[in-house]
């Protein structure tokens, strides 16, 4: 009887494992209370929230959390309780051209 490689068998794993499941989850801002989404990127500092169910967005809780040419812009999203929530900021880039 041969034995089977770890190679083959890994491939064989990966065959069977629904590509689903693979896919991360993240939380959804028209499922969460106004509050509720505020605490996550104050807590997180920086996360990526669905803001629909094709869409997302990175919240972050200060400039910090962005590129050294980048600042933030004040964000607001739909939430379950307030169509629109203030739940952080988004880095931007700077805009050398205007005023």
């Amino acid at each position: 009887m041969k034995k089977v490689t770890p190679v083959l068998l890994l491939t064989a794993m990966a065959a069977i494992i629904p590509l689903e499941a693979l896919a991360q989850h993240r939380a959804n801002t028209n499922g969460m209370t106004c509050g509720e989404a505020r605490t996550i990127v104050r807590r997180s500092g920086a996360v990526v929230l669905s803001t629909g169910t094709y869409t997302y967005e990175r919240f972050v809780k200060n400039r910090s959390y962005c590129e050294l040419n980048q600042t933030v812009k004040r964000v607001y999203v739909s939430t379950r309780d307030d169509n629109r929530c203030n739940v952080g900021y988004k880095c931007v880039y700077f805009d050398y051209y205007s005023n």
